[in-house]
């Protein structure tokens, strides 16, 4: 692991935190469910299935995959949020979340991979 790799991977992360703040600042008005983890986890599922998939060059999967899109969307925000709806007793709003949490990221690979020439993956 060189310098240059560290240094891309933290630029990457960086960014994909920025774009995290900015989902959470756009949805904050949203209380039903935690919406901004449902777009930030959708956002980065799409952008992660169209950097692998589009066979890019090792820099660009470091700024892109392993920075941007990892930072972007994480588990540990979905299991915190849904957590959160459990012990309040949102039993109703803790599936629903889970679902679209779930499905949102899916739809997300799927446009990716609609976005891209799918007869160059199989």
């Amino acid at each position: 692991m060189s310098i240059t790799q560290i240094l891309l991977v933290g630029l990457g992360g960086a960014i994909g935190a920025l774009l995290r703040f900015g989902c959470m600042t756009l949805c904050s008005r949203f209380k039903f469910i935690p919406l901004a983890t449902i777009v930030a986890n959708g956002l980065g599922s799409f952008s992660l299935a169209l950097v692998l998939y589009l066979d890019l060059d090792k820099f660009y999967l470091l700024v892109l995959a392993v920075g941007i899109s990892s930072s972007l969307s994480t588990l540990s925000s979905l299991c915190n949020d849904l957590y959160s709806l459990l012990t309040d007793k949102a039993y109703i709003r803790a599936i629903i979340y889970l679902y679209l949490n779930i499905c949102i990221s899916f739809m997300g690979i799927s446009f990716a991979l609609s976005c891209i020439d799918t007869k160059k993956i199989l």
